[in-house]
């Protein structure tokens, strides 16, 4: 028998007892737990970010902090909040690794180890363009991909072809084999079709929300035959008292320019009375890893999908109505209890109490 202490160790076993968790005190013990285990891995992660700037890019390198700063794309406050222990966003780890000179494996660990980002995915064009220099260019790298991209981003224009479906796996081993940027910037053109649709899958999962599916998968969402095909969304928002920034979201899923984040997939999720696999879904359509039980914030959302499910927050009630707010209040009533959490505290700002008497 494992010690609880060990449990913690195995993602499996956390969402277990997530899942089976009936009341307010053994989640206390559960997010106190990983909290801990959290704060065991961000100083790890610090040391990490730590040998990478401070020891090889300024120390051996010979970077001042204001060059590194220019080289990577960033200004120097944010550079000086890595070297503090803040995480960087997923682009600014991916131009740090290239600065360090990282192959793919070295990046990709860089991404999914220490920032818990996907790895390089080659259907979307800035990770396209990084393969291409990591596999092209043994100096300069990052300066290499921040002009390339650059460049490719102002001659993108809306009347590309349409995507054709290629499969992920061969599209990437048809980025490997590209040898020159002229070849590079030609495969984009005759391709541009998919790297816009990154995320049209993501796209049409949320459109089905609203207007009914027309790729509908055997789901959990009550999407699937158009939830809200009735109300517009923006009453819906309004009711509910949604950030802008979220109303802003559904705006660019709407016109398919969505750059879908974790958070916002999530606070989108639990705004639309979503099942936990409803969300999951969500995130493996954005290229995302499904809800992580050993991250605090995450852990949180598992328990409160799981057990508004059991207490039946989701169910019709004698009128065959579903609650638009039910979900929102009590993962605010859950949420509130751990603000103390930076991370809690962060995306509480996102989510408000409704009074479903309104």
């Amino acid at each position: 028998m494992m010690s609880n202490e060990n449990n913690y160790e195995y993602t499996e076993i956390v969402s277990s007892m997530l899942e089976s968790c009936d009341d307010l005190m053994n989640l206390d013990e559960i997010i106190s737990n990983l909290y801990e285990q959290k704060s065991r891995w961000e100083k790890k992660s610090k040391e990490v970010f730590d040998d990478l700037l401070k020891g090889q890019l300024l120390k051996k390198a010979k970077y001042s902090k204001t060059s590194l700063a220019a080289v990577i794309g960033c200004s120097r406050p944010t550079l000086d909040s890595w070297l503090k222990g803040i995480i960087p966003s997923r682009e600014n780890m991916i131009r740090i690794g290239l600065v360090a000179g990282y192959d793919l494996n070295q990046i990709n660990e860089l991404l999914t180890k220490y920032g818990f980002y996907q790895e390089l995915y080659p259907k979307i064009l800035s990770d396209c363009v990084c393969l291409f220099v990591i596999n092209t260019y043994n100096e300069k790298r990052c300066e290499q991909y921040r002009r390339i991209l650059g460049e490719l981003e102002k001659s993108i224009t809306d009347n590309s072809p349409e995507e054709v479906e290629i499969d992920t796996e061969y599209f990437g081993a048809m980025v490997s084999d590209i040898e020159a940027e002229v070849e590079l910037v030609k495969f984009i053109s005759e391709n541009i079709g998919t790297f816009k649709n990154t995320y049209h899958r993501l796209y049409a999962y949320v459109h089905a929300l609203f207007y009914g599916a027309e790729d509908s998968e055997k789901s959990g969402l009550f999407g699937i035959d158009g939830m809200y095909a009735n109300s517009p969304i923006y009453g819906i928002a309004d009711e509910q008292k949604w950030s802008a920034s979220l109303k802003r979201a559904v705006s660019e899923i709407q016109n398919r320019k969505w750059i879908p984040t974790r958070e916002k997939i999530i606070s989108l999720g639990i705004h639309l009375n979503m099942y936990r696999v409803d969300i999951d879904e969500m995130l493996r359509r954005a290229h995302m890893k499904e809800l992580y039980a050993k991250n605090v914030f995450e852990a949180l959302i598992i328990f409160i999908t799981e057990s508004a499910d059991l207490e039946g927050l989701y169910d019709p009630d004698e009128d065959g109505e579903v609650s638009q707010y039910a979900l929102l209040n009590y993962a605010y009533d859950i949420l509130n209890k751990y603000r103390k959490y930076p991370e809690i505290e962060r995306f509480f700002n996102e989510i408000t109490r409704v009074d479903e008497e309104e």
